[in-house]
C-alpha cells in the first residue's frame, strides 16, 4: 500500500513538472484514436514542405525524455513525439504484442491516423526506441527518408555483450533511478532531474510494464534489428555513447558495417541516455543529418 501511495505522489509530481515543460518548450499533448486504441503523442510546429520527425522514446520512459531536445530544435520544424506502445498515456493491453515488429505495425497505424506518413518522414529512435524505428525502417521503406539510431537494441552480440543478460545479472539497478544512474556518463543532480516517471523499485517497474519488456526480450523479438537492418534502405545516422554501460558500442560497427548509406558518430563521455548527457551534441548531430537528407533548418545549436 505505501509503495503504491509513493509511486502515485511521485507520478503527480511528475505530471505537473512535466506539464510546465511542455508549455515552456511549446509543445502541444494530442491524441488519436484507432481502432479502440488511444495514441498519446506532443508535437510542435506544423507540417510543411520539409519532411516532419518522429521521436521515440526508450523503455521505461515516455515522449518527455525528448524536451531537452526539442528545446534546441528550430521553432518551425515540425516534431512529434510519441508515447511508445504501452508507455505513458498510450493504450497499454495485457492481451497486445509488444515485440518489435508488432510496435512497429503500431506506431504505422499512428503514422497513417495522424497524416504524418503523407511523405516521408525522418524517424528518430533511442535504445528500444530506435530498436523499434529501425525495424519500422525495414518494413515501411517509403514512410522513412532518414533514420538515426540512438543506441539502439535489438543487435546480436557475443554472450558477455548481451544486453539482456545485462539486465539479468545479481549486480542489476535496484530502482528506476539507480538505471538512469547506470546508464548515465556522470549522473550530475542536474542531470538526474531528467528522470524515469517512475521513482519506485525497479521491480514494481517492471511488473507494470512486465508483458513489454517479456515481448521485447522474446526469442522472436530480441534480435529484430540484426535479423531487419539489412533491409533499411533509408540514410542512417547512428549516434552512440563510447562509455555507454547498457548496451555496448560496437554495435555501431554491426549497423555500420550492413546498412549501405549510414555514418557514425561515437561520442565521448557520454553513456546510454544520449539525450541527457550530451543534448547539445547530439541535437547538432540530428540537425546536421536532416539538413544533409531533408533540406536546411536553422541551425543555432553552439558547443560549450
Amino acid at each position: 500500500m505505501f509503495l503504491a501511495q509513493n509511486c502515485f505522489s511521485t507520478h503527480v509530481s511528475h505530471f505537473y513538472a512535466f506539464r510546465y515543460k511542455h508549455q515552456k518548450r511549446g509543445v502541444r499533448v494530442k491524441y488519436a484514436e484507432h481502432e479502440g486504441y488511444r495514441f498519446c503523442y506532443f508535437s510542435r510546429g506544423e507540417p510543411g514542405t520539409r519532411p516532419s520527425v518522429l521521436m521515440l522514446h526508450g523503455f521505461l520512459f515516455n515522449k518527455d525524455m525528448w524536451l531537452n531536445t526539442i528545446k534546441l530544435f528550430p521553432q518551425d520544424l515540425h516534431v512529434v513525439c510519441l508515447d511508445m506502445p504501452g508507455h505513458g498515456r498510450t493504450t497499454r493491453l495485457l492481451g497486445e504484442s509488444y515485440a518489435a515488429a508488432d510496435q512497429a505495425k503500431k506506431i504505422h497505424q499512428f503514422a497513417k491516423c495522424v497524416g504524418l506518413s503523407r511523405k516521408p518522414f525522418h524517424l528518430v529512435g533511442i535504445s528500444t526506441g530506435g530498436m523499434v524505428a529501425g525495424v519500422y525502417a525495414a518494413l515501411y521503406p517509403s514512410d522513412v527518408c532518414a533514420l538515426s539510431l540512438l543506441c539502439p537494441a535489438g543487435l546480436r552480440y557475443p554472450a558477455s555483450r548481451d544486453t539482456i543478460r545485462r539486465l539479468q545479472q545479481e549486480q542489476r539497478p535496484a530502482s528506476a533511478d539507480d538505471f538512469l544512474r547506470h546508464g548515465l556518463y556522470r549522473p550530475t543532480r542536474t542531470a538526474l532531474q531528467v528522470k524515469t516517471p517512475y521513482s519506485c523499485s525497479l521491480l514494481s517497474v517492471l511488473l507494470l510494464h512486465g508483458k513489454g519488456f517479456l515481448d521485447l526480450s522474446s526469442e522472436k523479438s530480441r534480435y529484430s534489428l540484426h535479423e531487419t537492418m539489412s533491409k533499411i534502405r533509408a540514410p542512417t545516422q547512428i549516434i552512440w555513447g563510447k562509455h555507454d554501460k547498457v548496451i555496448d558500442p560496437s554495435g555501431a560497427e554491426i549497423l555500420a558495417d550492413t546498412i549501405p548509406n549510414s555514418q557514425v558518430h561515437v561520442l565521448e563521455k557520454c553513456g546510454h541516455f544520449i539525450a541527457v548527457d550530451r543534448p547539445k551534441k547530439s541535437t547538432k548531430l540530428l540537425l546536421e543529418f536532416y539538413n544533409s537528407v531533408c533540406g536546411t533548418v536553422e541551425n543555432k545549436i553552439t558547443l560549450d
